[in-house]
């Protein structure tokens, strides 16, 4: 356990500084590549409707930044976190959790209003995050909202302690019923052996949080 621990992904995708070098590599460095690989999942129509790409503070901002770049479609930090240590993972009541996004993430409405956007996080655990985050959108007047996740589905509760003991949304609901519950207009996962080769050149990382399914899932 103290091994996986240690070797945790969330290290690279969530935990660390953008400027810390883990495992060998430069977080922001591999956020920011790892978001330029969605553009890959991504459908040409999707890319061509989008006006902009749109991260959720702090933890989609550098895949968010690389989807952007590679998919040749403005950045837009449309999304504001003014208290930007106060982070909302570890906690484990729902409620709670809730009411402090929806204190901590400001959206800015004046760029936002009749945007179609790419909605960007790094990784869909409860749900909890995106669909106070995609409500906020709603009520910014948004056209259209495309979900796009640069981890694959994650639907293995940690047996590390690492993450707090909690009902994963994929747990809860079929593939088919994710993007009904986030009332958007498409969500995209990224593949999950395209996900573990970016992570295979490091050495022993543990990702068992992360389904392998066999296959790609990457419309829903």
């Amino acid at each position: 356990i103290l091994r996986r621990q240690m070797a945790c992904v969330f290290q690279l995708i969530y935990k660390s500084n953008p400027v810390e070098n883990v495992y060998g590599i430069n977080i922001g460095v591999y956020r920011y590549e790892l978001g330029q690989k969605l553009a890959a999942i991504l459908p040409e129509s999707v890319k061509q409707e989008a006006d902009c790409v749109v991260p959720v503070p702090l933890s989609g901002m550098y895949y968010a930044m690389g989807l952007a770049a590679a998919i040749k479609v403005p950045y837009l930090q449309g999304l504001v976190k003014p208290d930007e240590m106060t982070r909302s993972f570890q906690i484990a009541d729902i409620s709670l959790r809730e009411q402090v996004i929806r204190n901590n993430i400001k959206p800015i409405h004046e760029l936002l209003i009749d945007k179609t956007i790419i909605l960007v996080d790094e990784a869909i655990f409860t749900g909890i995050t995106l669909r106070v985050v995609c409500d906020m959108l709603k009520a910014c007047e948004v056209r259209k909202i495309y979900i796009a996740i640069p981890t694959p589905i994650c639907g293995n509760v940690c047996k590390q302690y690492v993450q707090p003991e909690r009902r994963l949304l994929a747990q809860e609901m079929d593939e088919k019923d994710l993007t009904k519950y986030f009332r958007v207009d498409g969500i995209f996962f990224q593949g999950y052996c395209e996900f573990r080769n970016s992570i295979q050149k490091l050495g022993f990382i543990c990702c068992d949080c992360f389904c392998n399914i066999g296959i790609d899932r990457k419309k829903i």
